[in-house]
């Protein structure tokens, strides 16, 4: 099982970890994914708490820029 929103985190030092399983570009065969967990906020939710950096690379990951 792969949770999409878990690929767009920094790691410790801040950076983002392009190798992320959870980033939908490093998705493989043979599993189910799922946007968010069912005891998370929802999709639209989550989107409006980015910050400003966080939003832009996710658009930049999905091209939407």
């Amino acid at each position: 099982m792969k949770i999409a929103m878990f690929g767009f985190s920094r790691e410790k030092n801040g950076n983002y970890n392009p190798s992320d399983d959870f980033l939908p570009m490093n998705y493989t065969r043979d599993f189910v994914a799922y946007t968010l967990p069912h005891d998370n906020d929802n999709t639209s939710g989550w989107f409006d708490s980015l910050n400003e950096d966080d939003t832009l690379m996710l658009l930049g990951k999905l091209s939407f820029q």
